[in-house]
């Protein structure tokens, strides 16, 4: 048991976060109960991306706008159509060789915040930390996260959540939006995110933006094309 923990620790702390994306994007498409499509590392930085972001916003498209996962529920509301489209930020936090944390307690929020204006429905941000990493330090930085998000009222979908340390399967123990000691697998996590955006009030409110609508909406038909996500 004691080794199977070690080996655990030893793979989690040589992954990297582009390596740890790819293992929870494996682990979410085995969930086709819950959802319809999964994407990862998708970039943006695509022709149709291109010529809907320059007709619209009269520029060229921001470089290095890639999603780390991209997960698609099917819309009980049907609020634009039968699809609910979530862009999801991965940030990896783990100590780095000076004994630090390797991020700060806000990072992925600007990257987030970026993804509404390509139309996703909903917006959310994983904090995922490494299994040695100590209650305190987790909620120090969840505590601060949540305080942004709450305070301004933020339509944001906010995980925080430590990898177990079990062997062979990707399993959380939850700081954010609540906390939980039992590990929880990502298919729970799915379940729960796609709940919270069952209230339309926490979806992406650009899309209903009187001046941003049109072209908002006009990047989430992009979206469901180049990704070939079913109507």
């Amino acid at each position: 048991m004691e080794q199977e923990r070690e080996q655990t620790i030893a793979a989690y702390s040589a992954m990297s976060e582009r390596k740890l994306v790819k293992t929870m994007y494996l682990a979410l498409r085995q969930r086709r109960d819950l959802l319809k499509v999964v994407h990862k590392h998708v970039n943006l930085e695509n022709r149709r991306f291109q010529e809907v972001w320059s007709t619209w916003w009269r520029a060229k498209l921001p470089p290095r706008l890639e999603i780390d996962l991209i997960v698609t529920f099917e819309d009980l509301y049907r609020e634009i159509d039968d699809a609910l489209i979530v862009g999801v930020e991965v940030k990896y936090f783990r100590v780095n060789k000076s004994g630090k944390m390797n991020m700060n307690f806000y990072e992925g929020l600007e990257q987030t915040f970026a993804y509404a204006l390509f139309g996703f429905d909903g917006l959310a941000l994983w904090h995922i930390f490494h299994p040695d990493t100590h209650d305190d330090v987790i909620r120090s930085y969840t505590d601060g996260m949540m305080r942004i998000i709450h305070g301004f009222r933020l339509p944001i979908f906010y995980l925080a959540g430590r990898l177990a340390q079990e062997h062979g399967k990707i399993r959380l123990e939850q700081f954010a939006p609540s906390y939980s000691r039992m590990a929880m697998d990502l298919g729970y996590i799915a379940r729960w995110m796609h709940q919270y955006f069952s209230d339309t009030e926490m979806r992406n409110p650009l899309q209903h933006d009187p001046g941003l609508k049109a072209s908002v909406r006009e990047g989430r038909s992009t979206l469901k094309a180049v990704l070939r996500i079913p109507v």
